[in-house]
């Protein structure tokens, strides 16, 4: 189960996402800035990467 609203890493699309929903094993992530939701996969998603330059 996760917790909204956790910011996670779509390792399919390289982008950083904040739960919005999840249903089964499918999530609903929305840009941290705003924008057009997508969905991912449970198994593409991961904690966000350290800032670069750290």
């Amino acid at each position: 189960m996760i917790d909204e609203p956790e910011l996670l890493y779509d390792t399919r699309t390289r982008q950083l996402g904040v739960v919005m929903d999840t249903v089964g094993n499918v999530v609903y992530l929305r840009p941290p800035t705003g924008g057009i939701e997508w969905t991912a996969r449970l198994e593409d998603l991961t904690t966000p990467p350290p800032p670069q330059g750290s």
